[in-house]
């Protein structure tokens, strides 16, 4: 009885001491996100804040929040980064965006023409936003209707091809390595490509 009574104590001291632990790694990250946000609401610059852990991407300027885009899933490979700043080193996807090519035609005819300007439904909903540092984004859109469910049965099962290949390669390279996917609805993941530039800023908290 006694063994019993010691060993119910012991798991409820380490689970005291577990829990401990998470509440003062979560404090410093906390602190953290805060510090890097003002320091860039101190500049009249968009930032952005991936959230892995509240499943949202917010966009914001001088510390207010210009727009929320919430996760519809979200998953994590490799180690997790810290909760740090890091600049847009490219953002690529499959068929880029882009304006009609015009050719100017002999001056003595008149040209008119308008210029086509690009809008939201341009923009692609499934690309890829690496990170300086080694971070990767791998955003897609929420399966709706036949076409985005073929897209994302080839991502998937890409994707647990390539991922776990890269992270054992990247281990014995002895560099980190870690991807997010992340799945957003449709006109959330182009509105997200759209305002995000290379160069932007990116706060990652996970």
């Amino acid at each position: 009885m006694m063994f019993r009574l010691l060993s119910i104590i012991l798991v409820l001291v380490s689970i005291q001491a577990h829990a401990g632990d998470n509440i003062g790694e979560n404090y410093i990250k906390q602190n953290r996100l805060l510090e890097e946000e003002i320091k860039l609401s101190r500049k009249p610059v968009i930032y952005f804040v991936v959230n892995i852990d509240e499943n949202k991407i917010v966009i914001k300027s001088r510390g207010i929040n210009l727009k929320e885009l919430n996760f519809q899933d979200s998953g994590c490979w490799g180690r997790p980064v810290s909760v740090n700043t890091y600049q847009v080193k490219k953002k690529s996807t499959f068929i880029k965006p882009g304006r009609e090519t015009i050719t100017p035609k002999d001056d003595k005819e008149k040209n008119t023409f308008e210029l086509e300007a690009l809008e939201l439904k341009d923009m692609p909903s499934r690309y890829t936003i690496a990170l300086e540092g080694g971070a990767t984004l791998f955003v897609r859109p929420l399966t709706v209707g036949f076409v985005s469910a073929i897209g994302n049965a080839y991502y998937s099962s890409v994707k647990y091809i390539t991922r776990p290949l890269s992270m054992v390669w990247n281990t014995l390279k002895g560099i980190p390595y870690t991807a997010f996917d992340i799945v957003l609805n449709e006109n959330d993941a182009r509105a997200f490509y759209w305002s995000l530039s290379e160069d932007s800023t990116v706060i990652v908290y996970n």
